[in-house]
């Protein structure tokens, strides 16, 4: 994170997830955006065998990792906020993650709190590695979106 001083025209770097692994693709509970959050869900060493998705702590530092199945490397997590959620975790991840053994793509659902796999959806086709991903609450909302273009 960075931290600029507008005044004193300085700027400071803070890593917020302590280690030797590099995060790529940073997401969090939107509801939380340009607000204090405490939590960061990333893809951690990015399209390498040792892949994963991470819940990091970004207070503590910290990070819990999504157990997935042996030869699923996963891209981007987006966070789906519960819309009656009561805690910033409260909701679920996606990722899209490619069985490298079977040349499959899954679309995995997860707990945002306690990181267990709740579903997986087999895809018609494979997707490529980092394949970037927005959700869309409902049809009817993304559409008035896309009428104002």
């Amino acid at each position: 994170r960075f931290n600029l001083d507008l005044q004193n025209k300085s700027a400071a770097a803070k890593y917020l997830l302590t280690g030797e692994t590099s995060y790529e693709f940073p997401n969090i509970n939107y509801r939380f955006h340009q607000k204090p959050y405490l939590y960061s869900y990333v893809l951690a060493n990015a399209y390498e065998e040792t892949s994963y998705i991470a819940k990091g702590n970004v207070v503590e530092g910290t990070e819990e990792q999504l157990q997935l199945p042996e030869h699923w490397i996963p891209s981007e997590p987006v966070f789906v906020p519960n819309p009656e959620g009561k805690s910033e975790d409260d909701g679920a991840i996606l990722t899209v993650a490619v069985d490298t053994k079977k040349s499959e793509s899954h679309l995995v659902i997860a707990d945002g709190t306690t990181l267990e796999i709740m579903a997986t959806v087999k895809a018609p086709v494979v997707c490529n590695f980092g394949l970037h991903c927005t959700f869309v609450p409902g049809q009817k909302e993304f559409m008035n979106v896309v009428s104002k273009y």
